[in-house]
């Protein structure tokens, strides 16, 4: 029998704190997640220009909405976590899981995925009063961003990403913005063996948000998940292209 979604499934998520490798870690748990669009080019044959998710495949629990939000068409597949948890990556930055932040420069470093150094940090104030933020690498960038308010500009000391972590994440170049999330999500796999991340991000579609993951590509062809068919959903009208 053909499932069909008829709800964001949130309801389904429960958020705890799980001890691996020594450490508390902050965890999702999600009976089953899904992605649009097809696996055939998992992991990217090539370094993509831009990727939230980086190497990891795009997973959500309303497969409906991120179509809306990404523009994706093409099928839609059912992966069945079987119990497994994926790292919650917003819960990062709580002041219990600093042990675990350290942790994770520390492995940055040691890697070779990212070295100490200076950004800019250029703040801009939306029409809807909501603040946003963008990372640079000179100060003359992040002054054009903040459309030359000096006062917007700050100097930032951060761990800035090296090329090796650039093919890890299969893209270009890693956005500044993105440091962190790609080394924790090197970590996630890489040291703690975990099948993915989660970011529990605001449900609005309308304003192009909702909960979001990433399954890392070897789950493939582990077997701790179970991936499985659906049956496409409609395109909407400005679709691009079937997603990954």
């Amino acid at each position: 029998m053909t499932e069909r979604f008829t709800s964001p499934g949130s309801a389904d998520l429960s958020s705890s704190v799980a001890s691996l490798n020594g450490r508390l870690i902050p965890v999702v748990m999600a009976p089953r997640v899904y992605h649009v669009g097809t696996l055939s080019d998992v992991p990217p044959p090539r370094q993509r220009r831009y990727s939230l998710e980086g190497h990891a495949v795009s997973v959500s629990v309303d497969p409906a909405a991120w179509q809306r939000i990404a523009r994706l068409g093409g099928q839609t597949r059912t992966i069945e976590m079987n119990g497994h948890p994926l790292l919650d990556m917003l819960r990062i930055e709580e002041g219990a899981f600093a042990g675990l932040r350290s942790a994770v420069d520390a492995f940055a470093l040691k890697s070779g995925l990212a070295v100490p150094g200076t950004v800019y940090r250029s703040e801009t104030i939306y029409e809807d009063e909501d603040i946003g933020w963008s990372f640079h690498s000179t100060y003359e960038e992040a002054l054009q961003e903040a459309y030359g308010d000096p006062d917007a500009v700050a100097e930032v000391q951060q761990l800035v990403p090296t090329e090796r972590l650039a093919k890890l994440a299969r893209v270009e170049k890693v956005d500044l913005s993105l440091v962190r999330d790609f080394i924790t999500m090197q970590y996630a796999e890489q040291i703690l063996d975990l099948p993915g991340v989660w970011w529990a991000e605001t449900y609005a579609p309308e304003h192009l948000s909702a909960p979001r993951g990433g399954i890392f590509p070897r789950e493939l062809g582990r077997g701790r998940l179970t991936f499985k068919n659906r049956e496409p959903l409609a395109a909407p009208p400005d679709c691009l292209a079937p997603g990954r």
